[in-house]
């Protein structure tokens, strides 16, 4: 048996038990938070993707407007960083 690399054996058994989506949806929530700048992170309360949506909760109205004017570049970020389109819109709540 020839050496593959670990992430490819990865994708093959998450392909196989049909949990490939839902880790490239954790990977997302992960690339969201890395984008957001440090001391902008603890303004974020929770962050969780379902069906191709990422919701972002959070209470600091400046904050939420910032999100929502970079909502399609932060969409347009986190696919590229994941390597797959996973996130179709960003939801904030």
């Amino acid at each position: 048996m020839e050496d593959a690399p670990f992430s490819a054996i990865l994708k093959q058994f998450l392909n196989q038990v049909h949990r490939e989506d839902e880790f490239q949806e954790h990977a997302a929530k992960n690339v969201l938070l890395e984008l957001i700048p440090e001391n902008q992170r603890i303004l974020v309360k929770k962050v969780w993707c379902d069906k191709g949506r990422l919701f972002v909760k959070t209470d600091n109205a400046s904050f939420r407007f910032e999100l929502l004017n970079q909502r399609s570049s932060l969409v347009n970020l986190v696919n590229q960083k994941v390597g797959k389109e996973v996130v179709r819109e960003i939801c904030l709540v």
